[in-house]
């Protein structure tokens, strides 16, 4: 009986070891399955998040080529002492060291643009007169857009110096289209009267500006014209308080010029 036990269980051992043995290759399947399913599920995130990077990536650098992605920005107190100054080449120079001081792996794909910009309050042009009859005022915006000098070229002139010389008058560099719209040319002077500071100016300050230059815009494919129209074209609009035009332009200074406007007393960048 002993003898017939172990013959039963000899033989069941042999049928376990058959059945393990035809089911080794199904076995070593589902093994590499799980290993390549796990695989998958290790890679395809980090697939995914580098196409997202690089999708990010190519967003920003698409609009960097239309704009700053950072601006910075200020607006200096120019009459905090009894004589007002701006020293607007340091203010400029100011944003460069802060760019110099970021750090991070972020610093290293920053650009800084050419040179800082500004924009003053439009002025009053009180001469040359209007040369349109339905035109009954002009108001004229200078700014200081270094990033504009590779997007035009002069037809007449040159750029607006950034170092005004001695004893002269800031230069302004137009349009083609502003110039005839306001009757100037190269050489011309205009004569400016800004709104006088509450408080502190009892008559409104006058500026005279000469005409650097005349320029025409150049075609380009970043777009930069389409976010400066008003320095390409003048606009027209209804006067807000009186019948009539106005007519509003904007020209190009250098750096200094907003110096000058400030020892000349205009109330300052907007």
């Amino acid at each position: 009986m002993a003898r017939a036990r172990g013959r039963r269980t000899a033989m069941t051992l042999r049928l376990v070891r058959k059945e393990v043995r035809g089911d080794l290759p199904l076995l070593a399947f589902l093994a590499v399955l799980v290993l390549v399913l796990a695989g998958l599920c290790a890679w395809a995130p980090a697939v995914a998040g580098r196409q997202e990077d690089r999708a990010l990536r190519q967003r920003v650098a698409a609009a960097q080529d239309e704009a700053p992605l950072v601006t910075l920005s200020t607006a200096p107190e120019v009459f905090a002492g009894e004589s007002p100054t701006v020293d607007m080449a340091t203010l400029l120079a100011d944003g460069r060291a802060l760019h110099g001081r970021l750090g991070g792996p972020a610093a290293g794909d920053l650009t800084f643009a050419a040179g800082g910009s500004y924009d003053y309050r439009p002025a009053a042009v009180t001469a040359p007169a209007p040369r349109e009859a339905s035109v009954t005022s002009t108001e004229l915006t200078v700014s200081h857009l270094p990033a504009s000098q590779g997007h035009l070229s002069y037809v007449s002139g040159r750029a607006p110096a950034d170092d005004t010389p001695l004893g002269a008058p800031p230069q302004i560099a137009l349009s083609q289209s502003t110039a005839q719209a306001l009757g100037v040319r190269t050489g011309s002077r205009l004569a400016l009267e800004f709104a006088p500071t509450p408080t502190v100016q009892q008559a409104p300050p006058h500026v005279a500006l000469v005409v650097s230059g005349v320029f025409r815009t150049t075609a380009g494919a970043d777009g930069f014209w389409s976010s400066q129209p008003t320095l390409a074209e003048p606009t027209r609009h209804p006067a807000e308080r009186a019948a009539g035009t106005v007519l509003s332009v904007r020209g190009l200074v250098g750096t200094d010029a907003a110096d000058r406007l400030a020892q000349a007393g205009s109330p300052g960048r907007r």
